[in-house]
């Protein structure tokens, strides 16, 4: 695709003890048919050959070198230096797929200017075998924030970020470790970000047993149900609901959603949160019941209804005379 007037693409890829699956990723990203991206390669801290690997690539891509500090440590670097209009994040143990840019560079432009772009990924295994398919995803039966609290269903590497977000809105939270992509996200629903979905399939993301989401699975657990506690308290109440403001209800509905997928701590937490709306919602009843009770049956319009009332009797009176 020839790229004039075309704006720059920032593929960022970081890499801890990537050494089995970071060419594979590099050789994707280089394979883009939009030609005007820049390749950022991030080694946080690895003692494997993820380093010799970058460096085999020469002046192909930008690498950087640091400590060990986490994935957000390593995107964060990357933000600072990249030179990009738009943000693409590549694991190094996944894929991109050569229309992946292109396709939603050309989306992108058409929307607004506070607009995400998210796209499907196929899952495969180690060894690259598609364990799932791609399926385009269904129309929205709730606003888009209401699906990813319980679904989480946008795959970081499927998505194009316009630089301007991270400027606007924040950076990578470095004290995460497991949720820093979708605690960034409702950061930027909640700040006027739009996600509009473009139905093609960007790239595969990769499952396999080095994973943290694998290696420490309890504390995954832990540290996505206190987050998105954090991340329901922070949201502005009107981006949950498509169609009314019954936030009892909603909350009541994402209680139950969370019981399904067994992590009861916010399945608590949410039915806490439903009951209080419950007791809001019936406490501004009665209050507004109370005002309409002191405005109405004030000492004038108890003579008024008085008067009424001796009017009424006197008639009855002078008619059976």
């Amino acid at each position: 695709m020839q790229n004039i007037g075309a704006p720059l693409v920032s593929i960022i890829i970081p890499v801890y003890n990537g050494e089995k699956y970071l060419a594979e990723a590099i050789d994707s990203a280089l394979a883009q048919t939009y030609e005007k991206i820049e390749i950022i390669v991030v080694n946080d801290g690895s003692q494997d050959k993820s380093d010799m690997i970058a460096k085999s690539y020469q002046n192909k891509i930008r690498y950087f070198s640091k400590e060990n500090g986490g994935v957000s440590s390593a995107l964060n670097l990357a933000i600072k230096n990249m030179k990009g209009e738009y943000f693409s994040w590549l694991s190094h143990d996944d894929l991109y797929y050569p229309n992946k840019i292109e396709d939603q560079v050309k989306y992108i432009l058409l929307q607004s200017k506070k607009t995400i772009i998210y796209s499907n990924e196929n899952i495969i295994n180690g060894n690259g075998d598609i364990l799932k398919k791609a399926k385009k995803h269904k129309k929205l039966q709730n606003s888009l924030i209401f699906e990813l609290l319980h679904n989480r269903f946008i795959g970081g590497c499927s998505l194009l970020i316009p630089r301007t977000a991270f400027d606007e809105v924040s950076i990578f939270d470095e004290s995460l470790k497991t949720i820093q992509d979708y605690d960034l996200w409702f950061k930027m629903l909640n700040s006027g970000y739009n996600f509009e979905y473009l139905p093609i399939v960007s790239g595969a993301s990769r499952i396999h047993d080095n994973q943290v989401s694998v290696t420490q699975r309890s504390l995954c657990n832990e540290e996505i149900q206190n987050g998105y506690k954090k991340i329901i308290d922070s949201l502005k109440l009107s981006l949950l609901n498509n169609t009314d403001d019954d936030y009892a209800k909603t909350f009541n509905k994402l209680a139950y959603l969370y019981k399904r997928n067994n992590e009861l701590l916010l399945y608590r937490f949410c039915l806490k949160k439903s009951e209080d709306y419950k007791a809001t919602l019936a406490s501004q009843f009665y209050k507004t019941k109370a005002l309409l009770y002191t405005k109405y049956l004030t000492p004038l319009n108890y003579l008024r209804y008085f008067k009424f009332k001796f009017i009424k009797l006197k008639s009855l009176i002078i008619k059976k005379i």
